[in-house]
């Protein structure tokens, strides 16, 4: 129905079709809202390949299928934009795009653009007498940092689709390349709103294909998707799973908006909070090989603050906000890589899934720091029951021999007798292979961590530089 205005309290929406006016109006939304939007190249659709499907459209091409674009206009002021697809063969949609001007938002105006989409869709599904079992979108993934500028704060946008009823599909999604031009997109995921009540937990893995598949063929005319390398890169990554697990979006960047754990972020000495963080350190660590005394931990800390050559964070953890602190992090962000130094979560914090959730929150501070990190690592002592919980968390033990140095400067200078410790590792965001870092990248983040943990300040000449590297051949320069 071109251009059929659909009245609404203060905007209306129209849906473009082929007529003249509307391919100025898209040419229009395309250099201005849609350009802002979409600041990746690789992301962004063509303004000739949205004609040419308008045109498609206007030729009954699709069949039972559909193309939506719509518009949100504020008298004759553009202010809002979806693009959508309907999927008959998958029951599903697709919202490739949906965005409110800046001015416009918090006006309740994405909300009312993502119904007339839905009911777009829904239309679609009645037509060809079926149900409309879902509803996908693209999204950035707030953990694979592209480090350009977006249009919307990355986490806000996650919490905002969670409430929207949106959750993450829990696969490696990948977007195939929009032309031959351009590359397959990998920093994003594919969330859904399930309207199928007998998926609560998860999508069939045959029925996530079908709608990528179909999403190829007919959103981005790949003639024969199987053959695509993204397409076989998720059918394998879902090969042995009957069921792709749904994620809470809100949980997947760590429960913002004020839910627990309760963050008190530590950034001068004279913090009320700092004391109390230090208690909780001091009952965890004191006295263990991993661990230094109060006072010294005290004076690492002083020494942290207003660093430049590396970003340092304490933070103090409480379960709500009036209650006293029950847990603490304290970890560093590297130019090379991330590195957990102490997180202790007292027992009122623990077995309510809060440890993933503070996980999240310190990869999103860490790429906040944007000192190139991808990854971050921790140390714990072998087969750990620190160990377990972090290896559950998404850490894997790299397989090498990692001596720790001592914790004060000058004292044990022998590799060989130092502590054995497992070094582990953890891509950020959630991963779906077996996750690896470079032996050139991990050499750079041991010189990092014994510069900045350990006070070496020549780290190349660091006895337990040398010994890492003659104890792991792997980690040797080509």
């Amino acid at each position: 129905m071109p251009n059929r205005r659909i009245p609404t309290s203060a905007v209306e929406i129209i849906e473009l079709g082929s007529a003249p006016e509307d391919m100025d109006l898209l040419s229009r939304l395309h250099r201005t809202l849609y350009a802002q939007a979409f600041p990746i190249e690789d992301e962004r659709e063509l303004l000739r390949n949205m004609e040419i499907y308008l045109q498609l459209k206007k030729q009954g091409w699709y069949g039972r299928n559909n193309y939506h674009v719509l518009v949100m206009l504020d008298g004759e002021q553009p202010v809002g934009m979806s693009i959508s697809d309907y999927l008959e063969r998958s029951g599903a949609g697709v919202i490739e795009f949906l965005v409110v001007s800046r001015k416009k938002r918090h006006r309740g105006l994405g909300r009312l653009l993502l119904d007339r989409t839905e009911a777009a869709l829904q239309a679609d599904a009645a037509k060809t007498e079926r149900r409309l079992d879902l509803v996908c979108g693209e999204m950035n993934d707030p953990f694979k940092s592209t480090g350009l500028p977006d249009s919307m704060d990355q986490v806000q946008r996650a919490l905002v689709w969670d409430s929207w009823g949106y959750r993450r599909l829990r696969f490696p999604y990948v977007q195939a390349a929009l032309s031959p031009a351009l590359r397959p997109v990998e920093n994003l995921l594919l969330m859904a709103r399930v309207l199928n009540p007998e998926w609560s937990a998860g999508v069939p893995s045959n029925r996530v294909l079908q709608v990528v598949e179909d999403y190829q063929r007919w959103a981005m005319r790949i003639a024969d998707p199987p053959s695509d390398q993204s397409y076989r890169g998720m059918a394998e990554g879902i090969a042995d799973q009957r069921m792709v697990a749904l994620g809470s979006l809100a949980d997947y960047v760590g429960g913002q908006n004020g839910s627990a754990p309760f963050v008190h972020k530590i950034t001068v000495p004279d913090e009320p909070d700092l004391g109390a963080a230090l208690d909780v350190y001091e009952s965890h660590f004191a006295g263990k090989d991993t661990g230094v005394d109060r006072e010294a931990f005290h004076k690492g800390v002083n020494e942290e603050f207003g660093r430049k050559a590396w970003s340092y964070h304490l933070w103090a953890l409480r379960e709500d906000p009036r209650a006293p602190v029950s847990g603490m992090a304290s970890f560093f962000t590297f130019p090379a890589c991330g590195f957990g130094g102490y997180i202790v979560l007292g027992e009122q914090l623990r077995s309510r899934g809060l440890a993933r959730k503070l996980v999240s929150r310190i990869e999103l501070a860490m790429i906040a720091d944007a000192r190139g990190a991808g990854g971050w690592l921790i140390e714990c002592a072998p087969a750990s029951q620190e160990g377990e919980i972090f290896r559950r968390l998404g850490f894997q033990r790299l397989p090498i021999e990692y001596r720790q140095p001592p914790l004060t400067p000058g004292r044990g200078s022998d590799p060989s007798h130092a502590p054995l410790l497992d070094l582990m590792y953890k891509e950020f965001g959630e991963a779906f292979r077996p996750q690896t870092i470079s032996a050139e990248r991990l050499r750079a983040a041991v010189r990092w961590i014994f510069r900045g943990v350990y006070r070496i300040p020549r780290p190349r000449q660091s006895p337990f530089y040398t010994y890492l590297l003659a104890a792991n051949p792997s980690l040797r320069s080509a």
